[in-house]
């Protein structure tokens, strides 16, 4: 009997020394993994604290002499701020401190921004007057909002050429001249986004296609030296879109000609193409009219209001 309780207690040491054993193994597996993780953790951590690259939100901009804009850059937050270093290339014309600009004298500098490693710049240019930022915004908004007329016959080459690239400015189009992309950037409101042509005429509101496309036909018209401009029925061609028929003319004293031709001047007017040729060489003999549609509904969604009145009033009195 004294035998077998020794065995056991000597198979219950034996048992609880491989326990221990075992615990102190697991123990100690499990705390290596955990440093292990921790491990991991640390360098995943560290990598995904990278800064993202340090870049201006526009890559050039406009200032005028006096004038302070703050500079808008992304990879900065509010750790890495304080250690932003700025510098401009030239302090007599624009000087930086801490990412706001001023203008000093008129000329381009440019202003670079370094964060660590990183870095990017700008062009600031800086300009006389503060109107001078401005001073395109009221030609700017008509090139887009009102119908050109005849008048553009008047301009010079020059001129018909800046309001072309006005409307290409206006959508955001970068001029391959630097003489171009130097006018424009004096403007407050430019910025370019695109080198396709194609992609800033697409842009077009109704009013600035028809503009553009009056503007280079008159370009080209004008290059020809023998032309002379007919200017004979601009006064119907306003008369038209801007007076109601019915309020100022006796259509007793008209004939059915006479009606058909003013009908006619409204879709003209709205650059349709004239189904019979007769048409087309009519109006062609006036330098407002080009045409852009061959659809009679294009071009009748296109009236102002006056212009559907006149329109109506006419086919009703129509022979």
């Amino acid at each position: 009997m004294g035998n077998k309780i020794a065995k056991i207690r000597f198979l219950a040491g034996v048992l609880a020394l491989i326990v221990a054993v075992c615990c102190c193994f697991t123990s100690c597996n499990v705390l290596d993994f955990i440093k292990t993780k921790t491990s991991l953790n640390d360098k995943t951590s560290a990598s995904s604290e990278v800064d993202e690259a340090v870049a201006f939100l526009n890559k050039e901009i406009t200032v005028a002499v006096g004038d302070k804009s703050e500079l808008l850059v992304t990879g900065i937050d509010g750790s890495s701020e304080a250690n932003a270093k700025w510098s401009s290339s030239d302090t007599s014309i624009a000087k930086v401190e801490n990412g706001v600009v001023t203008g000093v004298t008129a000329g381009a500098a440019t202003v670079t921004v370094l964060v660590g490693s990183k870095s990017d710049t700008c062009i600031v240019r800086v300009i006389e007057g503060k109107n001078a930022l401005q001073s395109k915004d009221d030609k700017d908004y008509d090139l887009a909002t009102e119908y050109l007329s005849d008048e553009i016959y008047d301009w010079s080459i020059k001129e018909i050429q800046t309001s072309i690239n006005l409307i290409l400015a206006r959508n955001h189009y970068k001029f391959k001249s630097q003489d171009w992309l130097d006018y424009f950037s004096q403007f407050i409101w430019y910025t370019y986004d695109t080198t396709d042509m194609n992609e800033a005429v697409g842009r077009f509101n109704k009013i600035e296609s028809a503009n553009y496309n009056a503007l280079a036909k008159a370009r080209k018209v004008l290059k020809d030296e023998s032309y002379v401009p007919d200017y004979s029925y601009d006064e119907k061609y306003y008369e038209y879109a801007m007076y109601y028929i019915e309020d100022w003319y006796d259509l007793d004293y008209w004939s059915d000609d006479d009606i058909q031709v003013a009908i006619n001047t409204i879709l003209a007017r709205n650059h349709y193409k004239f189904k019979n040729e007769k048409w087309i060489n009519y109006f062609e003999q006036f330098s407002w009219y080009y045409y852009d549609t061959s659809s009679m509904a294009t071009a009748e969604s296109r009236f102002n209001s006056i212009e559907r009145a006149n329109y109506n009033y006419l086919a009703k009195n129509r022979g």
